[in-house]
């Protein structure tokens, strides 16, 4: 099917020919689930868009082998990627796309009436496909016009071969005379330690002449017999003077051994006193170490004292919009009733450590529920241990954790150390011997570190039996800075005897216009009248 769609926003758009980076957005499938390209890219993960229409012959023809690359690269094989189907027939309703995905294959979410304007992506042909890295650069496939022409027998290729060529970035020291050189880096973040440096005397100059160094390095000075190495203001080393610092440090002539360590930031001028008018002069300029770590304070593990950002930042997840929990009815009387629910508002915490004890045969808690981004830390208190989150040795079944992984064994104190920064629940045992089968097994519950605010709530109730239906809105003005905290309505005028069925949703800040889909239906009876109280007496005390 061919619909050239050509945008001309000034805002960043995803174009056929890759050029630029993938532009945001959020939309939300056809069961109800919010899609947002960045969360999924920050949290690691290459993205498949696939803008299609369940009419179109080709993405019939597509559909089989689009299905097999995600199940080999989606949360059922490497969970390396993750694939997002955009209907753009404004025609199609859930049931066709359902019918589509049943009888042509496509497990993955697939959001309905998706504008590819209005998200800002060019499309020409359908199936069209962006592939979009966690650096937010991507590449295209599609019948024509993309970077790579793509059809129906070359497709799952194309997917498989993009999604398994990206390779995360590698920070560290990229400069080979440090001695942290990582040979493997990728991206340089300024971390090289070079520890020590050695100024030597070279004719009438000092070589090198300027070291940039960190507080606490070691300075060694290898002098000429000729030559000193003598510290002096700044002032003075500007005019081209030789008097001393008084507490500075001074190295004599000829010396081999000489070492100065800066202890403090600052900036550090020396001359050789006989030549100093000659320009035999230097400088050490000394920092504080980098401190690495998260610098976005609005991060979940923001490290207020990082100097330097290594790209551990884990924000906090968008709201994924609950349906109101806790829905009860309480206080029921003849003509009214209250109804209750838990409090849906929700804001993100501050990343932590939890200590698990390790010993022979527990782990102590077993069981741990934290937040994405907390740090879970294993203590061996004895024993020959490891953790193991990837099969079962109880069953030899693979656990199908969010994050597989194993640690090699050891009798050392710190068993293992582990930072959660994808939600869901995650089982674990110790491989060692029968260790596991003895009763060495754990599970941690990492819950999404998601912010909300309620705009609104709104509840919905009748007679059973009736088709019409009353609400109650509950709202105010300025909710989005703290969330509306109201946990219950009280519903008066109600009718004696009678059974009535209600339900609830909610409105978040900055979601959808339609509010959340409605809990499920519940009900209440209300009592019967209460009889008129006749014939009154009143006895007095004897």
């Amino acid at each position: 099917m061919i619909i050239f769609i050509s945008l001309t926003l000034n805002a960043q758009t995803g174009m056929l020919n890759a050029t630029g980076y993938a532009p945001d957005f959020t939309v939300t499938d056809i069961n109800g689930n919010n899609h947002n390209l960045y969360n999924y890219l920050d949290s690691g993960y290459v993205m498949v868009l696939e803008l299609m229409s369940v009419t179109c012959g080709h993405c019939i023809a597509y559909a089989p082998h689009v299905e097999s690359s995600y199940q080999l690269y989606g949360p059922n094989g490497n969970n390396s990627a993750r694939f997002l189907g955009l209907e753009i027939n404004s025609l199609t309703d859930s049931m066709a796309i359902a019918n589509f995905t049943s009888a042509h294959g496509g497990s993955f979410p697939i959001a309905n009436n998706v504008s590819p304007t209005a998200i800002n992506y060019q499309l020409y042909y359908t199936p069209g496909f962006y592939v979009v890295y966690p650096d937010k650069s991507y590449t295209t496939f599609c019948p024509a016009y993309c970077v790579t022409n793509s059809s129906y027998s070359t497709i799952e290729n194309l997917l498989n071969t993009a999604i398994s060529s990206w390779t995360p970035p590698v920070y560290g020291c990229m400069d080979s005379t440090a001695i942290n050189f990582n040979p493997l880096a990728t991206v340089d973040n300024d971390s090289c330690d070079y520890t020590s440096y050695t100024i030597f005397t070279n004719g009438m100059r000092f070589s090198p002449d300027t070291v940039i160094c960190d507080v606490g390095d070691t300075i060694y000075f290898v002098l000429g017999a000729g030559h000193n190495a003598v510290e002096v203001s700044d002032s003075t080393w500007l005019a081209g003077g030789a008097a001393p610092l008084i507490g500075g440090f001074n190295f004599g002539y000829g010396t081999t051994t000489g070492y100065y360590v800066p202890d403090d930031c600052h900036t550090f001028y020396y001359v050789c006193q006989p030549h100093a008018g000659l320009g035999m002069k230097g400088v050490i300029i000394a920092h504080h170490p980098p401190v690495f770590g998260c610098t976005d304070s609005t991060a979940v593990n923001y490290d207020s004292t990082a100097t330097i950002d290594d790209g551990s930042c884990i924000l906090p997840t968008a709201c994924t919009e609950p349906v109101p929990t806790g829905v009860y009815s309480y206080d029921i009387i003849d003509e009214r009733a209250k109804i209750a629910w838990d409090n849906m508002n929700s804001t993100f915490t501050q990343s932590t450590t939890h200590i698990i004890n390790s010993g022979n045969y527990y782990y102590s808690p077993s069981s741990l529920n934290i937040n994405v981004g907390d740090t879970v830390v294993w203590i061996n208190d004895g024993g020959y241990h490891n953790v193991n989150f990837d099969i079962s040795s109880i069953t030899g079944l693979s656990y199908n954790n969010p994050v597989s992984f194993i640690t090699n064994p050891t009798t050392g104190s710190n068993l293992a150390t582990y930072v959660f920064t994808i939600p869901g629940t995650y089982h674990y045992d110790c491989s060692v011997g029968s260790h596991a089968i003895n009763g060495m097994t754990g599970s941690i519950i990492v819950s999404s570190n998601e912010s909300c605010m309620v705009d609104r709530y709104r509840i919905r109730y009748r007679a059973q039996g009736t088709t019409a239906w009353s609400s109650k809105t509950m709202q105010g003005s300025g909710l989005c800075l703290n969330g509306l905290n109201t946990t219950v309505k009280q519903m008066l005028n109600l009718t004696h005897s009678t059974t009535y069925e209600y339900k609830m949703k909610a409105w978040y800040c900055s979601g959808a216009t339609g509010g959340t889909p409605w809990s499920a239906l519940q009900t209440f009876t209300t009592q019967g009248l209460c009889p008129d109280v006749n014939n009154l007496t009143v006895t007095p005390n004897p």
